[in-house]
């Protein structure tokens, strides 16, 4: 797939994709807003010997310490639901220990981390007078601290002795004790949780970037999926590969229910449209110029009446004499879009039950003749590959200088093959958006396989040129305009 293709894809499915966008921005700032705040409290723990920093490091967050915390506050959890809540590391190269608490609420994690603090400090304790009786007292190595801890002040102080040599204190064993004689503590609490209590990052930007470009690239991906899935014709490059011919117009959609297109004047994108398939029918043959044209199209509803309508009328309108044939003998619907009487018609003209100059209507349009299809057949096929139908076509090619057949559909039945293998080409229509590839292709081959050349494809209800400005005035026709948008 070329660079291009994947331009044309992503223009084509630009709503989708900013749908997608759209909505993976909604998704992240829902979850965003859904996401409880978590706050955050930490307290400082001061051990008194460096070599029990990592086991209390480990204790801190343990079920013994969590199930203290958790009777004592009257907490409405598990103390393993606790313990998910809770972290503890060791600061390096100090005797102290941070403790984080998380919760939804910024009081309650305050409250959880100071009691979580000092409910250690009795399971510390605990832990000490297991070791001792089991003889597993910690020693402390050379360098390391051994003086107890003050709960109150978190340091050890040395004392004089009576005659002031404070020199010969600090060279003086066991000159070192409690500014007040306490009972030592293995571990206290020197930093309280009241000093951090903030919420944690939400992440809320984040989150919105992230569903930005999350729904970017899953509207990129439906946008590829649904090119891939979707086997409709919509450009011209794929008309003119499944036709083997060139796309020779493009009609936009029409608002409302009105077929016809008022050409006096007017200068709108639908007559423009029209007068451009005109004007390429009129000079891509100049050598052979058709005449008796056949407009049909591989399936029902793609706009073949409405088109052969039109297409007279902008002939018309250059001062051609136009006769316009209905030959959908099937569903009829062009007589009715003019306000013209439907009988005598074709058909009866074809049976023999009336003259083709009795079956021919004026119309209001100046240069416009109706031969209305007549009576509706269920099965035309054999009426029109009738030798009838040659020698009617012959005699209105000698008095028209245009005639436009609106034909069945092709797939339909043999009726618009026949009339384009006794015409001088068709024109092949595709709705834009509805008919398949596979159905223009089985179209096309049926009349190249019936000897019928086909002139050339014309995309219908295709969206509207964006490009199209409405130029020049408007009491004389515009200039021709040999090349299309698609």
């Amino acid at each position: 797939m070329e660079l291009q293709d994947n331009i044309r894809i992503l223009k084509r499915w630009w709503k989708l994709i900013a749908v997608a966008t759209v909505l993976g921005i909604l998704a992240a700032v829902v979850a965003s807003l859904m996401v409880t705040a978590t706050y955050q409290a930490s307290i400082r723990l001061l051990s008194s010997v460096q070599s029990r920093v990592p086991t209390y490091a480990q204790m801190l967050v343990g079920e013994a310490t969590a199930q203290r915390t958790v009777d004592r506050l009257g907490l409405d959890m598990l103390a393993s639901e606790l313990m998910s809540k809770v972290t503890s590391a060791p600061v390096s190269g100090t005797l102290l220990i941070k403790v984080t608490v998380k919760d939804s609420d910024a009081q309650r994690a305050v409250t959880i981390a100071n009691t979580l603090g000092e409910e250690f400090i009795g399971v510390a304790r605990q832990f000490e007078e297991t070791s001792a009786a089991t003889g597993d007292v910690a020693t402390a190595t050379e360098g390391e601290s051994t003086a107890p801890v003050n709960p109150t002040e978190g340091v050890a102080v040395p004392v004089a002795p009576p005659d002031g040599n404070e020199a010969a204190a600090r060279l003086t064993p066991g000159a070192f004790t409690l500014a007040q004689p306490i009972e030592p503590l293995p571990i206290v609490v020197v930093e309280q949780g009241a000093v951090e209590a903030v919420a944690a990052p939400s992440g809320r930007d984040r989150n919105i970037a992230l569903g930005a470009v999350v729904g970017l690239m899953l509207g990129i991906a439906l946008a590829l999926v649904r090119e891939w899935m979707d086997k409709t014709v919509r450009d011209r490059k794929t008309v003119e590969q499944h036709t083997d011919a060139d796309l020779i117009g493009a009609i936009p959609r029409q608002d409302g229910d009105h077929a016809v297109v008022s050409f006096a004047g007017s200068n709108s994108e639908s007559a423009e449209a029209y007068r451009i398939l005109r004007t390429n029918l009129q000079f891509r043959y100049r050598d052979s110029r058709p005449r008796v044209i056949v407009i049909t199209s591989a399936m029902p509803g793609e706009g073949k009446a409405t088109t052969a309508i039109n297409l007279a009328l902008a002939l018309a309108e250059t001062g051609r004499n136009v006769c316009l044939v209905e030959a959908d003998l099937r569903e009829p619907t062009v007589a009715q879009s003019l306000n013209s009487a439907t009988d005598p018609g074709l058909a009866q003209v074809l049976a023999g039950d009336a003259q083709l100059e009795d079956a021919l209507q004026s119309t209001p349009h100046r240069g416009l003749t109706l031969l209305p299809g007549g009576s509706t057949l269920r099965n035309p096929s054999e009426l029109v590959g009738s030798a009838a139908t040659q020698k009617v076509l012959e005699e209105l090619r000698a008095r028209f200088d245009y005639v436009l057949v609106a034909g069945a559909p092709l797939l339909a039945g043999s009726d618009a093959t026949v009339l384009s293998a006794l015409s001088d080409g068709a024109v092949v229509l595709v709705r834009h958006g509805v008919t398949t590839r596979d159905q223009l292709t089985d179209a096309v081959g049926r009349l190249r396989t019936a000897g019928a050349t086909v002139l050339g494809a014309v995309l219908t209800m295709s969206p509207s040129n964006r490009n199209f400005i409405e130029y020049g005035a408007r009491d004389h026709e515009s200039p021709l305009r040999a090349s299309i948008e698609t």
